[in-house]
């Protein structure tokens, strides 16, 4: 498994993480054309998607695998996270 440092120790990101983000956001993306998807790993790559939140219609929000450090260390302590809003 690939596992990198973002910020410090404790704040890993995995090629899991990155796979089942691409995942999702193309699911999303499939379902809800024009929904403005926010994904962990995306932000980190792309800040600026965070100020598009204020003036998307609709909002998808994911961290694929939040608990990092416990899938890397192959303890069963993590869980999926995700929401939607709409504007209006």
């Amino acid at each position: 498994m690939d596992i990198r440092i973002k910020t410090e120790a404790s704040d890993l990101v995995t090629e899991g993480d990155e796979a089942a983000e691409r995942y999702i956001k193309a699911r999303y993306e499939a379902i809800v054309p024009g929904a403005l998807f926010v994904g962990e790993e995306s932000v980190a790559a792309d800040p600026a998607l965070l100020p598009r939140i204020a003036d998307a219609d609709l909002v998808l929000t994911v961290d694929p695998i939040d608990g990092t450090f416990n899938f890397a260390s192959r303890h069963p302590s993590f869980r999926r996270h995700g929401c939607g809003r709409l504007e209006g």
